[in-house]
């Protein structure tokens, strides 16, 4: 349970370094604010062109709109970011997982990718799956309009029904809630 605790207050340290920028950078740089609700589970579940899908769905990110996403490992997508696990390794020595998934956030503007970390985990026995993770999203960058991306996101993805095998050695719940809140900070150059 500290373990847990230690890699929030690190998440949380990191998003608050990160979110003041001073008036250089904000001449620089557009910051949103985003409320991200989707959903995923076992009826929403499409592989992604390459590397492995663990889950995927659909929802919206305020302000941008619908999004569909997919969380998975060796992605090709992600090969163009290999500097940034290093750049997160505080984050990864505390966390419950030290191999994030890879995600993709798909908007009309374009693509955002980030590093998927589960900081801290709820989970009840019983029929069916129930669990709740308490995750941090690290954004890497994207295409289109999030060229450049970077930022932090906060929420919890929370899991519930019966198990469903949707790809070998992959079983997902009926329902998958991926709630967070954060921010986008792209290059005032993006997109355009």
């Amino acid at each position: 349970m500290t373990m847990r605790w230690r890699a929030l207050a690190v998440a949380m340290t990191l998003s608050i370094a990160v979110a003041a920028p001073s008036a250089a950078q904000d001449s620089e740089f557009s910051i949103t604010t985003i409320e991200m609700q989707l959903e995923a589970g076992s009826a929403f579940y499409d592989a992604w062109p390459s590397g492995t899908t663990i889950h995927s769905g659909v929802g919206y990110i305020r302000p941008y709109g619908a999004a569909d996403y997919w969380c998975g490992v060796n992605y090709e997508e992600a090969q163009a970011y290999p500097d940034r696990l290093a750049q997160n390794a505080e984050l990864l020595a505390h966390s419950r997982d030290g191999n994030p998934l890879f995600c993709i956030y798909r908007m009309e503007q374009g693509d955002i990718y980030a590093l998927d970390v589960l900081v801290g985990n709820v989970e009840r026995t019983g029929k069916g799956i129930e669990r709740l993770d308490t995750v941090v999203n690290v954004v890497l960058g994207g295409s289109g309009a999030f060229a450049g991306a970077s930022g932090i996101w906060v929420g919890t993805t929370a899991g519930r029904g019966e198990g469903s095998e949707v790809a070998e050695g992959i079983t997902l719940p009926a329902s998958i809630l991926k709630l967070m809140d954060g921010y986008v900070r792209v290059p005032d150059s993006a997109g355009g």
